[in-house]
């Protein structure tokens, strides 16, 4: 018979003791917790933005939604993502959607029990009056072009004004009366001057909220800015990509003659201006400048009068700078 030393026999144990020890490797995944905070975001135009939070181990998540019919649930999407937009609903029609987490793992896959039901009652918040600046322009000459909306050649006379909302060179976009899109050549037209919303009427809560949403900006924070220029205001917003909620809105000067650069921008940079906060969503390090949310310098509180920076009260940029990190997305339309 074999014999063991002490010394054998008590390393042998404490092997034992130690694989005990060691957590099990199975191949299993582990089951994701249910999808907690399902909610509705905002209305768009005829559909409705859904967010949720993050569920513990989930790999993506499987949307459903209600079927009269059948008495059951149909599965709608599959998403990574943690918020959907559900379109073609009906104005009035109620809806209701559950939201289930899926842990994938080496082929084996489990999932969460439903979320609560979420009930929506379909409505149609309309994007179409959302829009951004415009130039005024008449054409040089009588011109042949496509309807952009019914595909057929229209007539535009000599001297015919429309709207534009560039004036950069190329092909333009030019908006007639009776609602005639057509491209035009900016060699063809003759620019008069910015024009810029008469009522300065604020969008709604839902339509700025719509608007963010369906362009699918996304920020660096948890927080994004959109510089309505045709309105002459701010619309700070918090959330994240398809989950943004409007924070507090703002009336603001604009650069004059379009010289508020339109386009996507992050704050950069703080700094102090007339000894209140400045910050930069953009900059020339050649030049040393770039524009910037800063006080008002004078008594205009709205509309086309700086050189490209954007003016606000002091209420207004306070709240600005004490909640937008630097890396905030702006959004400048």
């Amino acid at each position: 018979m074999r014999r063991f030393s002490f010394a054998r026999v008590c390393s042998i144990l404490f092997a034992v003791f130690v694989l005990t020890l060691l957590p099990s490797q199975s191949t299993s995944a582990a089951k994701p917790a249910m999808v907690k905070n399902f909610h509705l975001v905002c209305y768009g135009n005829k559909s409705a933005f859904l967010a949720w939070d993050k569920a513990k181990n989930a790999s993506y998540y499987l949307l459903y939604s209600y079927d009269a019919a059948s008495g059951q649930y149909t599965r709608i999407t599959k998403t990574s993502a943690r918020n959907y937009q559900v379109k073609k609903l009906k104005d009035g029609q109620t809806y209701q959607f559950v939201i289930q987490s899926v842990n994938s793992r080496k082929g084996r896959t489990t999932k969460s029990a439903y979320s609560a039901p979420l009930t929506v009652v379909g409505r149609s918040v309309s994007l179409d009056g959302v829009h951004a600046r415009r130039w005024a322009v008449r054409t040089k000459r009588a011109i042949q072009a496509k309807d952009l909306k019914t595909k057929k050649m229209v007539r535009i006379k000599k001297g015919a004004a429309g709207t534009t909302s560039s004036h950069i060179r190329g092909t333009l976009v030019v908006k007639f009366k009776k609602g005639v899109r057509v491209k035009i050549s900016r060699k063809n037209l003759s620019f008069h001057n910015l024009t810029l919303s008469k009522s300065y009427k604020h969008y709604s809560k839902a339509k700025a909220e719509a608007f963010v949403n369906a362009r699918g900006y996304t920020s660096r924070t948890k927080w994004l800015v959109w510089i309505s220029q045709y309105t002459g205001s701010i619309h700070i917003f918090k959330g994240s990509q398809g989950n943004w909620q409007r924070m507090r809105i703002a009336k603001c000067v604009i650069g004059s003659n379009g010289h508020t650069v339109p386009g996507i921008f992050h704050m950069l940079r703080r700094s102090t201006t007339h000894g209140k906060p400045s910050i930069h969503f953009s900059w020339n390090p050649a030049k040393q400048w770039g524009l910037a949310f800063h006080c008002r310098i004078d008594s205009h509180t709205r509309g086309p009068y700086s050189n490209g920076c954007v003016r606000l009260g002091d209420a207004d940029l306070t709240y600005l700078a004490n909640h937008c990190p630097i890396g905030t997305t702006v959004v400048s339309y």
